[in-house]
């Protein structure tokens, strides 16, 4: 409701799909991680699902609650200035989760074998490498200048630098995971192959969503329907293979995504082949008008097209 309200401030930041990943993140690794711990409570895969849902809605809320203490309505919340610092930490612990232990431990909530502790370790020092120097290098910042131009000038080098060898390891500590999770598939067999299948079918989307993100500008709306979907496939991937609901199906259901996804790109590609082939027999007719070709200002020229 904050972040609506906001939205009316002119010096707020805009709603962007960013900030709509971080709510879906708190609501559906919140719920799914609370539905495989109430029903597995020593799988500890729930219990991190959980704690990443926390950590998101610790940020979100803080986020929207200092933009309105200290833009939308000046005053109007109490302590508005250390929201803003805790919304600058409070994203940590929940994308670290999920790119490290959430994999590391699926899908039984135990590490492949000993010989896997070290990534764990890497894991945590490199969490607080990320969250300490921020924690504690922002605290004299905090105030409405963070939030209108993210002005972090103030944090002292050697605080940069931690932070920036912190998110190295836990980049490595990722790869480590993702490398667990291939490990634990060409061992597999049976039940715990077909929960592999599962948590990769969701993965795959997530990372090709993320990849694809990261290289497309999305406009805001766009942005936001697409956090919508994309945000909840991991999660539930994960919670499907976990309770083990109609795991046997996925080899359809890829086998049918695949095939539905080919005579897609089929028609596609025949359309617009013949969209092309129409255009170039009918130019000599049309005069060099083209179906694709999009109408260009100079032909409203006099005209109020708003």
């Amino acid at each position: 409701m904050l972040a609506v309200i906001n939205l009316r401030s002119p010096g707020a930041p805009p709603l962007d799909g960013n900030g709509v990943s971080g709510a879906f993140m708190a609501l559906t690794y919140g719920g799914i991680g609370w539905l495989v711990a109430s029903r597995q409570p020593q799988n500890a895969v729930g219990w991190i699902l959980m704690t990443v849902g926390l950590a998101e809605a610790v940020e979100t809320f803080t986020s929207s609650a200092a933009v309105h203490g200290q833009i939308t309505a000046p005053g109007s919340i109490p302590y508005a200035d250390i929201l803003v610092w805790l919304a600058l930490w409070a994203w940590v612990p929940g994308y670290s989760l999920v790119v490290t232990f959430a994999l590391l431990l699926f899908p039984d909530g135990r590490l492949p074998s000993r010989r896997w502790r070290p990534v764990a370790a890497l894991t945590a020092i490199g969490l607080l490498m990320v969250g300490l120097p921020i924690m504690v290098s922002t605290w004299p910042l905090r105030g409405r200048a963070l939030i209108t131009t993210g002005d972090v000038n103030g944090i002292p080098e050697l605080a940069q630098q931690v932070e920036g060898i912190g998110g190295l390891l836990i980049a490595v500590a990722a790869l480590m995971s993702v490398a667990s999770v291939i490990v634990r598939f060409r061992r597999s067999r049976g039940l715990e192959r077909q929960q592999l299948k599962w948590f990769g079918v969701g993965a795959s989307v997530t990372i090709l969503w993320l990849v694809l993100k990261a290289f497309v500008t999305v406009p805001p709306l766009e942005g936001v329907v697409t956090a919508i979907i994309f945000v909840p496939l991991l999660p539930a991937s994960m919670a499907i293979a976990i309770l083990r609901y109609r795991l046997f199906d996925i080899d359809r259901i890829i086998s049918r995504t695949i095939g539905w996804l080919a005579v897609t790109g089929i028609l596609a590609a025949v359309f617009v082949g013949g969209v092309l082939l129409a255009q170039a027999v009918l130019e000599p007719v049309t005069g060099g008008s083209t179906i694709l070709q999009p109408i260009r200002p100079a032909q409203y020229r006099g005209r109020d097209v708003r």
